[in-house]
This record gives structure tokens, sequence and C-alpha cells, in this order.
């Protein structure tokens, strides 16, 4: 799910997980807005500018986490226009995600590595990042269904899942190898928060019908993180 700056991917790629990324507005707005004095409006909390290890869910968030690998929070600084090309070109902010200054990862994983044509498990990603742009996702998401990458081809198509905010948006994605093979299956959930591009994506391997449990974990786990930097 959500490459951040050419983050995603490339962190995705050590576990076989591909992701792309789609938003809608924020669950807060793009200034820090007082209430009216003798308002009782409560008063919108300012955007973050920056990823701290602080800001992530515990290692509780996923189902079964005991039995899954878990990798502590890791954060980066990163450049802008660091990503490498896609086709369409146009389409490099949906498979990468938006150019951002900094992006962190948390990951759970029963990924079990084989050969290239046996990998198998399932892994959980969670990113924050502080995006250095917000590209119109809604007018790319009609022309960027398919994207191709050193070979690669991922599809992404719209994923209706109950129990999510309303700006947020859940897809579902599959990639096919260069020789043809199936690679990981997945879905994803993203969207901004208070500042911070917030994304989570569940991939597995060998590809397939990803399982209603799965997919309410993925709810649950982005809908922590929400609450998590709203009560910061």
């Amino acid at each position: 799910m959500v490459a951040v700056g050419g983050t995603h991917l490339r962190l995705l790629a050590v576990t076989a997980a591909a992701c792309m990324v789609v938003m809608t507005v924020s669950c807060s707005s793009a200034e820090h807005k007082s209430a009216a004095p003798g308002s009782s409006e409560t008063p919108q909390k300012p955007e973050f500018t920056q990823v701290t290890s602080s800001m992530f869910v515990d290692r509780s968030a996923v189902p079964n986490s005991a039995a899954m690998e878990f990798t502590a929070p890791s954060i980066r600084s990163y450049t802008a226009g660091s990503s490498d090309p896609v086709d369409p070109p146009e389409c490099a902010p949906l498979y990468w995600g938006p150019d951002s200054t900094q992006a962190g990862s948390v990951s759970w994983s029963t990924m079990r590595l084989g050969t290239s044509t046996n990998n198998e498990g399932k892994v959980f990603n969670l990113f924050l990042a502080v995006p250095a742009e917000r590209p119109d996702f809604r007018s790319l998401f009609g022309k960027c269904g398919t994207i191709k990458y050193q070979g690669d081809t991922t599809t992404m198509s719209p994923l209706p899942l109950p129990g999510l905010p309303s700006w947020s948006t859940a897809y579902r994605l599959t990639v096919r190898r260069a020789d043809g093979a199936r690679g990981p299956d997945g879905a994803g959930i993203i969207g901004f928060c208070r500042g911070l591009l917030v994304s989570v994506v569940f991939t597995q391997l060998p590809g397939g019908d990803i399982s209603p449990n799965d997919t309410n974990a993925l709810v649950t786990l982005f809908n922590d993180q929400v609450a998590k930097l709203q009560a910061i």
C-alpha cells in the first residue's frame, strides 16, 4: 500500500509487498484555527510537522501480534523528487505516494522467505509521513488503475470497507510480475490526518482473496492510528 516519496514500496520490498495510494480530504484543516470567543466549538489541533516514534500505535494493535514478527518504528528523511519513474509517469504520486520530507513505518509479519516462487505469509504495514505535496488523487484515480514499474503491473480498485472515516479511502491491489507470475495481493487505507499522511497496507503471498478477518484488522489498525494522532 503506500509508498510515500519512494518510501513505501522500497520498505515493502523486504517483505515482498507492494502498495499504491489514493486519498481524499484530511481529518483536520490545513491550518490551526482557534474557536471563536464564547463558542463551544472545540479548537482544531495544529498539524504535525514531523514524525516521531511515540506517534505510532502499539504492537498489540494487530490481532495475534504476539505470533507475528514486529518491526519497531523506523523513521527517515527524504529528498523530494527521488522516486523512480513509472508508466504512466503522471501516476507516480499514486504508486510511490506524494513526495515527503520524512516518513516512518512499523510492520507485523508472518512472511516466510523461501525461493522466489514459494515465499508466503502476511504483512501489515503502517506508514506515517510528512508530505511535501498534496496531489489531487481523486483526479488521478480514473487514469491510474494500472501502473507498470520495472516490468511488474500493479492494478488498484476501490474497496468498500465499513467503519472508516468519510475522509479516508480504501483500495484493493494486485500485482503481476514481469514474467506473468502472480505477485502479492493486498488492500490498503489512506488519508491525511493532522498534516500527516496515514497509510495502512495489508499484503499476502501467495495472492488470492483477502479474508474478512484481515480487512477488519486493517480497518481497526487505521482507526486506532488516527485516534492516537487526534489524541496527542
